[in-house]
């Protein structure tokens, strides 16, 4: 759980950024900076390592994978955790695993999403399995990291802050309890497999 001292440090991290932007006039230079605010303050630590692919052998190809997340007990919404504020955290899973994402209908449940991998066979499907990695870091991460950054940077982003936002401080200190089954299957091959996600005692 997000400890008392965490919550307010965080508030802390967004009141620097938004004092540091509202100091810079030009609104290309802030738009720059905030970008680079938000990368070092707020980006989720799974996603700071790149791993490089294995070194490529096989045909080069083109692999298409749906995903349907059909768990409906999330207590937060699954597409906006996935596509983070101005799209950031998609924007990190793609930089993360090589892939292509797209969310078929965010709107909807069950979800569905495409990822789309270019590479010799062994890079593409390694491609595709750091994208799945990457989706269910998301949706199984128990200890805040993940919503209270999300949290921090589209307060910083919209450059509203307040020092106890009562909606803020609930959705980091209230636990997510849940499971859910990510159906994949791979139009190439037409093999499918099941990634289960268990949420960790506390």
């Amino acid at each position: 759980m997000c400890s008392g001292e965490q919550f307010e440090e965080k508030l802390k991290q967004i009141q620097f950024a938004i004092n540091v932007l509202k100091s810079i006039d030009d609104s290309r230079l802030r738009s720059v900076r905030m970008e680079q605010l938000i990368n070092e303050l707020f980006k989720l630590e799974f996603f700071k390592k790149i791993q490089r692919p294995p070194h490529g052998n096989g045909i080069f190809i083109t692999k298409y994978v749906d995903i349907t997340i059909t768990a409906t007990d999330y207590n937060f919404n699954v597409a906006s955790r996935i596509i983070g504020p101005c799209g950031s955290t998609i924007k990190a899973i793609s930089r993360f695993s090589r892939c292509k994402l797209r969310l078929v209908n965010p709107n909807e449940k069950p979800l569905h999403i495409k990822l789309i991998a270019k590479g010799y066979a062994n890079t593409a499907k390694w491609k595709i399995d750091k994208a799945i990695e990457g989706i269910q870091y998301l949706l199984n991460n128990d200890q805040y990291e993940v919503s209270s950054n999300q949290l921090a940077e589209l307060a910083v982003r919209r450059g509203i802050h307040e020092k106890s936002p009562a909606s803020y401080r609930y959705q980091v200190k209230t636990p997510l309890s849940h499971g859910g089954v990510v159906h994949v299957e791979n139009k190439a091959d037409r093999k499918e497999e099941k990634i289960r996600f268990h949420q960790r005692n506390q």
